[in-house]
């Protein structure tokens, strides 16, 4: 079919275009039959289902996710928490085998 000239839509069927006479239109040929379309139509059809259900796993998967980060977080909290503890246990050995050592004038190895 022939579309019109000079930035007009398809003089065919568009409410855009304005009937006359289109002397440079360009002319198309149709290059799928109705069956060839029949298929296109149900792949893409079959795509978007697909799509669909992929984004409803992908959203199912998100919360199962959400938590495994936050445990992962909260878990990385206590590991800093404790080896700020430990730190904390260290120094304070260190300073009662200073204080011990001091006393009973033993030398303290830490």
């Amino acid at each position: 079919y022939k579309t019109a000239g000079y930035g007009w839509s398809c003089h065919l069927h568009c409410d855009t275009s304005v009937l006359g006479d289109y002397a440079e239109a360009d002319t198309y040929t149709l290059e799928r039959d109705a069956s060839q379309l029949a298929v296109a139509v149900t792949e893409v059809h079959e795509a978007g289902i697909l799509a669909s259900r992929l984004q409803s796993e992908y959203v199912s998967f998100q919360k199962p996710l959400r938590e495994v980060l936050s445990l992962t977080n909260r878990f990385c909290g206590g590991t800093q928490a404790l080896m700020e503890l430990l730190e904390e246990t260290r120094i304070s050995l260190r300073e009662l085998g200073a204080a011990w050592a001091t006393a009973t004038k033993v030398r303290w190895v830490w």
